[in-house]
């Protein structure tokens, strides 16, 4: 018995031959899968050349809008027809929310208030809010994980796996709402936002609040709040993991951190009372983020770039959104992706765009008209063809970037006789106080008076005539054009 144990036991420990059951030739199958899509290159037009290598495109004066072109090359192992579409994602410098986003996104977080959100007709989101206190703000806002909607772009975060979302707003200077106080009552009002995700492996210690200063808004005022990412007010930071980021609650003109792990975006209200009601309509304040389609443009040369998944062909692709001239000069983002139909996604293609600052005014008169006895003073002017405010005249800023006014012109001349210019002729924009036009030795005059886009100043013009000035029709000129205030 123990010599057959012994046997056997040498005959299983010696063998290599497995046992086989069924068909000893089985078929074989392996799947292979397709690349996926690429993108060669991409570039926008019309590029302004201002002698930098970077694509630039200046706004045209308002309201005419900016058509950009976004031109791509695309590519696919299985050829064109392979590619079901190509979609582009722009996001400007300064972040700021759509209607979609606050009627959709946007909830009650915390504090002692509540609130009624309705997405209105026309632009803006209204908030009616009930029960706010007089210094306990209440936060309302898109908690984690945030909407693709709120404009973030999307990225994986290696330490969670697999794990991501569209918390990246490192492409953003700012955040900025524009708040309409619609009801009866004050309230205040800040920007808040939430850095650093929180679950293993990191903890609540990287969890970061940034806000900023509280502006009041009063009964029929429309104020735009900003949260500036390199001068935040911080708080919940004394625990934070790096060393440096430790800074005590409430200090403020600090640089935002973990840009990258944005978890919470809104705003917080306080009541100009405990108890009380208010109405406000927020609403975005310039370019909130686009997505457009692609389309195949056999136009476009693709043949000096290649493509990065395979030897094969580049095929164009474009697109064309507009720019209202308001949008905040500044660098804008541009992420390409192509998906095949396999629904396979190329990695996404960045670069990044200029738009230009743009300085202009328009006015609506072409004449300023005087009449007077000689020796009299403060004549007042009347702008022709009349303006809204007859006799005043209305100055429009028609760019992007705050202007102020300045103004110079030449003395007033009839035959051989003339009024000087200097120092008879004064004007006052905006109520902001006459000035000589244009004064001995200085070539012009300016006032500040900091218009934004579309926004409108009053001019008004007054005139000393010289006594034993002859009677006649004296004629000269006014030039007036959008500047930067240099200072008193």
């Amino acid at each position: 018995m123990k010599r057959l144990i012994a046997i056997i036991l040498a005959l299983m420990i010696g063998t290599s031959v497995p046992l086989v059951i069924g068909d000893p030739n089985p078929d074989t199958e392996a799947f292979v899968r397709s690349p996926s899509p690429g993108i060669c290159y991409k570039w926008e037009e019309p590029d302004y050349d201002t002698g930098t290598p970077e694509i630039e495109i200046m706004p045209n004066p308002y309201p005419d809008t900016t058509s950009v072109t976004i031109n791509a090359c695309v590519c696919d192992l299985n050829g064109p027809d392979d590619i079901q579409g190509v979609t582009a994602r722009i996001m400007g410098p300064v972040l700021t929310l759509s209607d979609d986003e606050l009627s959709s996104q946007f909830a009650y977080e915390y504090g002692p208030a509540s609130a009624t959100i309705t997405d209105i007709p026309g632009d803006g989101v209204q908030f009616d809010f009930i029960n706010l206190r007089n210094a306990e703000g209440t936060v309302f806002g898109d908690d984690f994980a945030v909407s693709e909607k709120a404009g973030g772009a999307y990225k994986i975060y290696p330490a969670y796996g697999t794990f991501g979302t569209y918390g990246d707003f490192s492409k953003y200077e700012k955040y900025s709402l524009k708040f309409e106080n619609i009801g009866s009552t004050g309230a205040s009002v800040n920007l808040k936002m939430n850095t650093g995700f929180t679950d293993p492996p990191q903890s609540g210690a990287y969890d970061t609040f940034w806000q900023t200063d509280w502006t009041g808004i009063g009964p029929g005022e429309t104020k735009i709040v900003t949260l500036d990412f390199s001068s935040a007010t911080v708080y919940n930071a004394m625990d934070d993991p790096v060393p440096a980021n430790q800074t005590a609650d409430g200090t403020p003109g600090v640089t935002v951190w973990r840009l990258d792990e944005v978890s919470d975006i809104g705003f917080q209200v306080c009541g100009e009372s405990d108890e009380s009601s208010a109405s406000l309509k927020v609403s975005a304040t310039g370019f909130t983020v686009k997505t457009i389609a692609l389309l195949p443009d056999p136009s476009i040369d693709c043949t000096p770039y290649t493509c990065p998944c395979a030897q094969v062909d580049c095929w164009g692709y474009s697109g064309i959104f507009n720019m209202n001239p308001c949008d905040p000069a500044g660098h804008y983002t541009v992420v390409v992706v192509a998906k095949d139909n396999s629904d396979l996604e190329s990695e996404p293609y960045e670069n990044q765009f200029h738009y230009l600052s743009l300085k202009a005014l328009t006015i609506d008169f072409d004449k300023v008209s005087f009449s007077g006895l000689p020796g009299s003073s403060d004549n007042p002017g009347t702008c022709s063809p009349p303006g809204v405010n007859n006799p005043l005249g209305t100055i429009t800023s028609v760019g992007n970037d705050i202007i102020d006014v300045c103004m110079n012109g030449t003395d007033l001349e009839f035959n051989s006789n003339s009024i000087p210019i200097d120092p008879n002729l004064e004007a006052d924009i905006d109520g902001t106080g006459y000035k000589v036009v244009k004064e001995n030795g200085v070539d012009y005059t300016c006032w500040d008076v900091n218009l934004g886009c579309n926004q409108d100043a009053t001019a008004e013009f007054r005139l000393d005539i010289p006594g034993l000035t002859p009677a006649g029709t004296y004629l000269g000129t006014i030039s007036i054009w959008a500047c930067t205030y240099p200072g008193p």
